[in-house]
């Protein structure tokens, strides 16, 4: 039986999300990078840090 957890359901649902986005090289990519930027603003401040990188936004690897 083949069950999913619940950090690979929200995995899934972030390649969806990831996938959804045109990325064809010759149109802009800001709402792929300002999606991925607010992502990981949003686990920065939910696991209380204050590291930033170089340009001060937080690190999300």
């Amino acid at each position: 039986m083949n069950s999913l957890r619940a950090a690979d359901v929200l995995s899934v649902d972030m390649i969806r999300r990831l996938v959804a986005f045109n990325t064809v090289s010759r149109n802009p990519n800001r709402a792929n990078i300002d999606f991925i930027r607010d992502y990981c603003t949003g686990l920065a401040s939910r696991a209380g840090s204050s590291r930033a990188t170089t340009n001060s936004m937080p690190a999300c690897l």
